[in-house]
């Protein structure tokens, strides 16, 4: 009951929630048939599809622009880095340095905002980092060993560092709802 009373949203939003509430903390629940009625054509509905859906899909879409403006970051930074340091390092080197750069302080800027505004988490700060960070390893842990694995060299590399990474994005969201930023399962931050 305690977990209900802290569930957030109101109206089809909560029950939405409730769900995936019930689902991470193991809680069983059994489906009713139940006969729907709608009277005069269910015009006492207070469903409205557009704001309701929103509602419905909110963290879902807060995930999506999170990750957009994330990435957003990255491609602003590397620019910024490649521009800044063109004349004082080699190509290998500036694009090592650039992308690195970038994918630190876009990462910062991702785990910040998955972490306040998207998963509003309240897990200790080291934990939800180790985790997020472990999580976000797994990108260059399978290009490394998909590209070793088949030989690829050149565009092969990029071509598969965007299959991999498109793949982790959709299962991304998961991961980080259920394990980096899991709001039910213990470590409160102080």
């Amino acid at each position: 009951l305690h977990i209900f009373m802290n569930t957030f949203g109101e109206r089809f939003e909560y029950e939405t929630n409730m769900l995936l509430e019930m689902k991470e903390n193991h809680i069983p629940f059994v489906e009713e048939k139940i006969q729907t009625i709608y009277i005069e054509d269910n015009k006492t509905s207070h469903f409205n599809p557009i704001t309701d859906s929103i509602r419905i899909y909110s963290l879902i879409f807060k995930f999506l622009l999170s990750s957009v403006f994330s990435f957003l970051v990255d491609i602003i930074v590397f620019t910024a880095f490649t521009y800044l340091l063109s004349n004082s390092l080699s190509q290998k080197d500036l694009i090592l340095v650039a992308t690195f750069g970038a994918r630190i302080i876009s990462s910062i800027v991702n785990f910040t905002l998955n972490r306040k505004a998207v998963f509003k988490s309240d897990k200790k700060l080291i934990t939800t980092i180790i985790k997020y960070y472990i999580q976000a390893t797994a990108s260059f842990s399978l290009v490394y060993v998909f590209s070793s694995f088949v030989g690829a060299k050149g565009i092969i590399i990029s071509i598969i560092k965007m299959v991999v990474d498109t793949t982790l994005y959709f299962i991304s969201f998961q991961i980080q709802r259920e394990w980096v930023f899991n709001k039910n399962k213990g470590d409160k931050n102080g």
